[in-house]
Order: C-alpha cells, then structure tokens, then sequence
C-alpha cells in the first residue's frame, strides 16, 4: 500500500474513535471536536496532493477516498444538530453527497474523469467555514449552514449534468427512475426520526416499488448499461442501511440488532470489491441477492408498522444475509478459479 493510499485508509479508520468522541461528554468538547476535524481534513488535502505528485492514484483510492471524505463531513453535521441545526440541513447534503459518490464509482468502468468545478470548490470551502462556525458558536453560523447547503444543492445539480453530458445513459429512464428512489430516502428518514410512520411507511413503499419499476423498464426498453447495473444495486444495498440507521436512531430497534449484520455485508463487500478489482465485467446480479433485497424491504415495512411477527422476520433476514453472502463469496472464488483455469 502506497503513503496516499495509507493515508486514506486511516481517515477512514479514524471514523470510529472520531465518532465515539462525539457521543461522549466532556470539557471544552466542542473545541476537541474542531481540532480532530481539521487534523483529519488535512490528511484528505495531503493524500490527494501525494497521489498526485507521486503519480500513485489507483482505483483503491478513487473509491475510499472520497468516501472517507464525506463520511467524516457527514457525521460531523449531523452532530451539528444537536447544536441546534435542524435535521433536514445534513440530510439534503448526505443525499447529494451520497449520489454524487456511487455515481463517481459507478462510473469508474468508463475511465472517465469529471474535475472538480468551481461550484465544487465553493461548495468545499463553505462547508470548512460553516462546521468551525457552529462549533465556535459564531453568530449566524445557521446562515452559514444554510448557504452550504443550498451549495451543495446547486453544485450537485451541476455536476450530474456534466456527468450525463459525458455518460450520456446516466439520465435514461431506468436510471432516472434510480434516482428518484435515492431521493426519496431522506424522506423516509426524516419520517422515521420525527415519527411520522405512515408517511415512512408510504416513502419506503414508493422506493421498493421503484426498485421493480426500474429494473423492468431496462429489461423491456432494452435499456441495461454497466452504469445502471452498479448504480441500482449500490442504492438498494445505501437505502437498506439509510433506513437501518435511522430506525436505531428512532429506537425501532437496538444496536445488538444491527451488529449481526456486519459480518455478512463485509461478506458483500469483499466478494464485490474483488471481483471489481479482477475483472472489467460488471458483478453479476444474483438471483438470491434480489430476493435478499425485496425481503429486507418487507422487513423493514413489518418493523414500521409493528407487526407482531416482526423480531422473528428480522432475525430470519439475518440467517437469510449470511446465505447470501456466503453465496456471493464461494460464486465469486468459483467464477476466478474457471477463468484462471
């Protein structure tokens, strides 16, 4: 692993002891929260400023590392709402993060590169001056929020229609249809964490459906790309977990719950990963896989409207997850050794 790159994977890993720092209680926290922020920002600035120069940009790092960097933006807005910024502020910049991050990799089998834009820039820079600002309890340090977000909003527009002026596929029906489904999940979080769970039980309703919609006007139009392919089925694996967390936000479930799951989606993601790395070929979908992600829909429409078999159906998706993680692994090892051979 080159210094870029380890650089990268330890903003990603400083996640964990940055996050339980800020559920913890303690003197001048906020000032303690600022320091971390900007030591980890630093290495995001220097990782790519190293790639660069060193001529060591790889595809490991196009993928971690952008999401390393929202990752850590993300949560720290989020932690902001305890300072009094509303929620619905870091949901709409998680949303656009998130899209524009899957639709980068997404991307990725195209070899193509979007720069970044000045939009881009400025969204950048009015988040770095926002996040201090509420840490340091700067007058009309909400406005500042308030600007970055519309930023946000206007630089994402922008540049997925760059993206689409490049790729032009990205905007065709099924994938339009993708994104819609991605939009309506701040929705439903902002639901669930405010209680109002016949309009999450509607919003989750209309993304499950689009997830069939979507998948069918491909098939039919003859409209299947490599772009559509990975962008679907990162959002189903985004919206499952969106949903997962807010419901433990809004204490539907517990955190033991949600631990067993860990192990078979590192399953998912190191069958996936390896296969991207090995092969130009898109991953191919899995019959299980699909019938993993319709019956994880029905759970979590069981959990909403608690139905009173819903503990024994949630375990049983667990069971059903290692299954099909255990099958993506083994279907993954196989499909290598074939083409070695």
């Amino acid at each position: 692993m080159n210094l870029p790159n380890a650089l990268t994977t330890f903003r990603a890993l400083a996640m964990v002891p940055f996050v339980w720092v800020l559920f913890m209680d303690f003197p001048h926290k906020d000032l303690v929260v600022l320091a971390a922020f900007l030591a980890l920002a630093l290495t995001d600035w220097l990782d790519g400023h190293l790639a660069r120069k060193r001529n060591q940009v790889t595809d490991f790092g196009k993928i971690l590392d952008p999401i390393a960097d929202k990752a850590l933006t993300l949560v720290l807005f989020f932690y902001l709402t305890t300072l009094g910024i509303p929620l619905w502020m870091p949901l709409v910049m998680a949303t656009r993060e998130i899209v524009m991050t899957v639709m980068r990799i997404a991307a990725l089998p195209y070899d193509m590169v979007i720069p970044a834009s000045g939009l881009g820039k400025i969204k950048t820079v009015s988040q770095m001056l926002a996040i201090p600002a509420v840490l340091l309890a700067v007058p009309h340090a909400a406005e500042l929020v308030g600007i970055a977000v519309l930023v946000s909003v206007i630089s994402g527009i922008d540049y997925y229609l760059s993206m689409s002026k490049r790729i032009p596929e990205i905007s065709n029906l099924p994938n339009t249809v993708t994104m819609v489904r991605f939009l309506l999940l701040p929705v439903g979080i902002w639901a669930m964490l405010s209680e109002q769970m016949d309009m999450a039980v509607l919003t989750i309703g209309l993304i499950f459906l689009g997830d069939k919609v979507d998948g069918s006007l491909a098939k039919h139009l003859r409209l299947e790309t490599p772009f559509g392919r990975v962008f679907d089925n990162i959002t189903d694996y985004i919206v499952l977990a969106g949903i997962a967390v807010a419901a433990l936000f809004s204490q539907l479930i517990g955190l033991y719950v949600l631990l067993p799951l860990l192990v078979p989606l590192g399953g998912l993601i190191f069958a996936k990963a390896r296969h991207f790395r090995m092969s130009d070929i898109p991953y191919p979908v899995l019959i299980v896989g699909k019938l993993g992600i319709v019956y994880g829909y029905v759970v979590v429409i069981a959990i909403l409207i608690d139905f009173s078999y819903k503990d024994m159906m949630y375990w049983a998706g667990v069971a059903v997850a290692y299954l099909i993680s255990l099958w993506y692994v083994v279907h993954g090892l196989l499909s290598k050794h074939s083409t070695m051979r």
